[in-house]
């Protein structure tokens, strides 16, 4: 959601680079227990070969994921962009390199609270992606742990900021920006 309400608010053209464009099906996922926040779910190198397409100003189809599904649903084209245009990597993956080297700014994020962002994601994995209440909670604990783990990879630089966003689903929201 940060990423999308960035690029609404950017002068120029704004493209959203999802990373679940090159995750793996959740069948896949499941099989290997991995989830969705892992590096090892992704098609890493595929995502690089993306980002760098869209860095060079060379057309490339990326996946659209469905979440819902667990899978990729259709195949769409990431605009051209120019020098004035800004391009968001958006997913906790796109903090851990070799993505982070190919990033102006950097945001990595997790929640203030973890206890009440659980309650709420699993909800939400229930409702929105049919997912049973057990798999959503094994799945956002292990999600959760991913992302600790990238953000302790991220390191710290004196030019490295720690922010605190409070958004409008009432959670606040701890991170580094680098």
């Amino acid at each position: 959601m940060l990423a999308t309400e960035i690029a609404e608010l950017w002068p120029a053209q704004a493209y959203v680079l999802p990373t679940e464009s090159a995750i793996l099906s959740r069948p896949d996922r499941l099989a290997r227990s991995l989830d969705g926040s892992s590096t090892d779910a992704h098609d890493s190198a595929g995502l690089m070969r993306t980002l760098g397409r869209i860095i060079e100003g060379r057309a490339v189809d990326v996946g659209e994921y469905s979440w819902e599904l667990g899978a990729r649903v259709r195949v769409v084209a990431a605009p051209i962009l120019g020098d004035a245009d800004l391009l968001i990597v958006d997913g906790s993956i796109s903090t851990v390199r070799p993505f982070l080297d190919y990033c102006d700014v950097a945001v990595a994020l997790s929640p203030a609270n973890f206890d009440e962002w659980l309650s709420r994601a699993v909800d939400r994995d229930v409702r929105d992606r049919s997912w049973s209440r057990s798999d959503a909670i094994v799945q956002n604990r292990t999600k959760a742990q991913s992302v600790d783990d990238q953000m302790s990879r991220l390191g710290s630089h004196p030019s490295y900021y720690k922010v605190v966003l409070t958004r409008y689903d009432g959670l606040d929201w701890a991170g580094t920006v680098a």
